[in-house]
């Protein structure tokens, strides 16, 4: 095979080779890069059921994008007749080889056991099960990174079991109790094999050794695995217990999930001072919507948007601390995911709108900050992943939680309600709700009533009168608009928005009246007019909400609503009044507080938006209100208190370490700091978080000041590939080509995108100055002095005061050839302490060098 082309791979060296087959190097011809090519052995070419699992491996790893997998690229077929898969060749060693050296000390093998537990955590989320973890099938990349190859064994959830009867999958050494039985199984599998993946990697032995396989199966069915410290007695105790419990027989008695066991080492890793990020200051996804960017081009202005509406999902690979409430007299408890009984895609998303709806309903039971409860918001359960109770008890310092299941019976469905003690972990009371579908209000109130009766509440009509509100006496459009808010809550996946949209749409074509259903519309067509920029949307969404309004105008969420979509068009005295009807109908409303903060800002009421923001800090206990804290933090850059931004800013990394918007947001304020360091220290911890556009922008715009233009260019395409339409990104990056050697062509074609698209968004918020100044430099840039002109006086007129707006301009005005101009406005600039942006401005080399700007800087 050695030197053949075969399609269009040149087969360069033989890489290794398996009972499911032979996996050579190759260089693809087409795209110049180097691959692997995994070949179906020649003896089994004629095996129909060996092309079949063959194939599931292709279908299987295909469908997977997780930085710790390894990707597929495309399946073929040799001229003779045998299939191969090229996937991506990932340059590094073999866990099992690294093994072979010797035990490795427990940090790494706890990094390495990371990684691994999220790739299948990623697998699992979509339904694959590896059923082969090993060392083999682990690589550690050079730059320490972890692949997950192999997926040969994997089976689709779903699809047709194509094991042979009576023969099980996957290298016995590492196999679960259940495969050992031929059972079916789900990730708990990999669970249990990693597990045996961490007891080689700390003792450089397997947990049960014999001489032959038949031996090896008895010892994983009947005997108890050696301890890791009787082998390694350095090894930390908690990590000995992470491993027993990875190797429990009894699937329940694992951890539920790779996930879980990831939070697990995360946690371990921290507490042992092990975590690879480090900071001077301790998580549909922090959504920036575009349409509200300010500032010089360096991109941290481009993260101020609405962070409330949606948070960035905690990957659990930040720096955690317990936070534990101060005592308020009140009990707190988290509503956790419910389960779902059965494989109903639809099921599973009705669970997630009926847990939204008791979270909701519990807060309403006892409205104002007398309430002797406290519930953790549903979306913070969400945005974190908290999957147990031991997880809500650490994150949130609950003291009880609800837990439960849902399943069809016949035409209707029976909910299993739990009410568990966080601290013990046990069960105090439970009740079982049997809805036949025919009456939904039965499956909600019966719900919340069952919950009130655990909790010794007494419900006044008040309360039963809020809970019930916009609702439906049809079973059926109630079940609609429940899967319909449990795909919104899911929406980092624009599918699910389209899902969400189709099942609301249901809901109220079954009952017209339905006034909740009406607002879930109009949040939808929002949501997806964020991802998609179809102005048309807009109109749709608003049009849902007045819907709404007209059937039942006493809805706080629908008010909400209205007030996010006019803030987002620049209709502001209109999503005032919104705000404050909602906070009219639920002065505890923490979104409407924080959003009108937001409308202050933007209107450049000062007072109004700090007591505004200090308001919503006031409405949540911590650690729910880094929100708050966040838009705080951005208010202060707009008002250049650089120190009290950081400030703010930190805090929020202390309430949630995961939200990766706050460390992009300290880049730029470290950055007009001076503190360079420390911006790049954000950056690190900002890309190790989650590597999304705002952090490759933010650090590629600070290598364009810094004039490190070869530095900056690919973090700034990165960027863009991440970001395909947006207006900010394509504007650095066309910066970063306009600046660097023999690059300045290419800048072209990317300024006229980056007007396309701040134009798109101007047409649906025109009120937004800041975008249009910034558009105005762009069109500098490219020659049209004259439209450049006219829009960042247009710019200027909305916001006359804004000091942002005037040094951009002085960029304008400077690029067309008006220095007098430039001057006056950068005077200004210099007045409200933006020396720092004009010494790195490369726009202003020329005026910096001048006399006249000399005069400008004299006392």
């Amino acid at each position: 095979m050695i030197g053949r082309t075969i399609s269009h791979y040149k087969i360069l060296d033989k890489i290794g080779a398996g009972g499911m087959g032979e996996v050579f190097k190759a260089e693809d011809l087409r795209l110049s890069r180097t691959v692997a090519l995994k070949f179906l052995p020649a003896d089994l070419s004629l095996d129909a059921h060996a092309n079949r699992r063959f194939m599931h491996e292709a279908r299987a790893a295909s469908s997977l994008e997780h930085p710790n997998i390894c990707s597929i690229h495309e399946i073929d077929t040799a001229p003779d007749g045998r299939m191969f898969i090229c996937m991506s060749f990932c340059e590094g060693e073999p866990l099992k080889d690294i093994i072979a050296r010797g035990p490795l000390p427990a940090k790494d093998a706890v990094k390495i056991a990371v990684k691994t537990a999220e790739g299948l955590a990623a697998a699992h989320k979509a339904g694959v099960v590896h059923r082969d973890i090993k060392p083999a099938n682990i690589i550690v990349t050079r730059d320490g990174g972890v692949k997950i190859i192999d997926f040969g064994l994997a089976k689709l959830a779903g699809a047709s079991r194509v094991t042979r009867p009576g023969t099980t999958l996957g290298t016995i050494a590492y196999k679960s109790p259940e495969q050992t039985h031929g059972d079916d199984v789900d990730g708990r599998a990999d669970v249990w094999s990693l597990g045996m993946v961490m007891f080689e990697m700390l003792t450089g032995d397997v947990a049960f050794g014999a001489d032959f396989d038949q031996a090896t199966v008895y010892s994983i069915l009947n005997e108890t695995p050696r301890r890791v410290g009787e082998l390694r007695p350095d090894v930390p105790p908690e990590l000995e217990g992470i491993v027993a419990r990875c190797l429990e027989k009894e699937p329940a008695n694992r951890y539920r999930s790779a996930r879980e066991l990831a939070r697990a080492l995360d946690r371990l890793a921290v507490h042992e001072r092990w975590s690879s990020v480090s900071i001077d200051a301790d998580d549909d996804n922090g959504i920036d919507d575009g349409a509200k960017r300010r500032g010089i081009r360096i991109a941290i202005v481009a993260a101020v948007a609405v962070i409330a509406a949606a948070a960035v999902l905690y990957t659990g690979r930040g720096v955690w601390e317990r936070w534990i409430p101060g005592d308020d007299g009140r009990r707190h408890i988290a509503v956790l995911r419910f389960a779902s009984v059965g494989t109903d895609e639809t099921l599973a998303a009705f669970c997630d709108g009926l847990v939204e709806t008791l979270a909701s309903k519990l807060t309403q039971l006892e409205p104002g900050r007398g309430a002797s409860l406290w519930v953790v918001p549903a979306s913070e359960i969400r945005q974190r992943k908290i999957d147990s109770v031991t997880e809500a008890r650490e994150a949130f310092g609950v003291d009880l939680a609800v837990t439960g299941s849902v399943q069809r019976i016949g035409g209707g469905l029976r909910v299993i309600v739990n009410l568990v003690d966080a601290d013990s972990d046990r069960q105090l009371k439970s009740a079982f709700i049997t809805d036949p579908m025919t009456d939904a209000s039965v499956l909600q109130d019966s719900t919340v009533v069952a919950l009130a009766s655990m909790l010794d509440i007494d419900i006044p009509q008040e309360s039963r009168d809020r809970i019930v509100a916009g609702g439906t006496g049809m079973a059926e459009a109630y079940g609609a608009f429940l899967e319909g808010r449990g795909y919104l809550q899911r929406r980092d996946k624009i599918v699910n928005i389209d899902k969400a949209i189709e099942r609301f749409g249901y809901a109220v074509d079954l009952d017209p009246g339905y006034a909740l259903a009406y607002a879930g519309l109009g949040e939808a067509y929002w949501r997806m007019y964020e991802e998609r920029r179809d102005t048309s949307l807009v109109d749709i969404a608003r049009a849902h909400c007045g819907t709404a309004i007209e059937i039942d105008d006493m809805l706080a969420p629908v008010h909400v609503t209205l007030g996010i979509i006019d803030g987002g068009t620049g209709r502001f005295p209109r999503a005032v009044a919104e705000f404050k009807r909602a906070l009219q109908l639920d002065p505890d409303n923490f979104e409407a507080q924080l959003e009108l903060a937001n409308v202050y800002r933007s209107l450049g009421w000062r007072e109004e938006a700090e007591r505004g923001y200090s308001r919503a800090i006031e409405m949540r206990l911590e650690p729910d209100n880094w929100p708050a804290y966040s838009h705080l933090g951005v208010f202060y850059y707009m008002q250049d208190s650089l120190e009290a931004a950081v400030e703010m800013t930190l805090k929020v990394t202390e309430l949630y370490p995961g939200y990766v918007r706050a460390y992009n947001n300290l880049i730029g304020f470290y950055y007009l700091l001076g503190d360079i360091e420390s911006a790049r220290k954000m950056f690190d911890v900002s890309v190790a978080l989650d590597p999304d556009a705002q952090s490759y922008a933010n650090m590629g715009t600070l290598y364009i000041y810094e004039g490190r233009y070869d530095d900056a260019i690919p973090l700034l395409e990165k960027a863009v590939e991440l970001a395909q339409n947006d207006a900010t990104a394509w504007g650095n990056l066309a910066d970063a080509y306009r600046y660097a050697p023999g690059m300045k062509p290419r800048s072209i074609p990317a300024y006229r995108r980056a007007i396309e698209l701040a134009r798109e968004q101007l047409a649906v918020n025109p009120e937004d100055a800041g975008l249009r100044a910034l558009m105005a430099v762009q069109m500098a840039k490219v020659g049209a002095a004259g439209e450049a002109i006219a829009e960042v006086e247009t710019a200027m007129r909305r916001k006359p005061d804004d000091q942002l707006i005037l040094f951009k301009a002085a960029i304008v005005y400077e690029i067309a050839g008006r220095r007098g101009d430039a001057l006056r406005f950068l005077e200004h600039a210099i007045a409200a302490g933006n020396l720092q942006k004009i010494e790195k401005e490369p726009e202003l080399e020329s005026l910096r060098a001048s006399d006249e700007f000399r005069r400008l800087l004299s006392p």
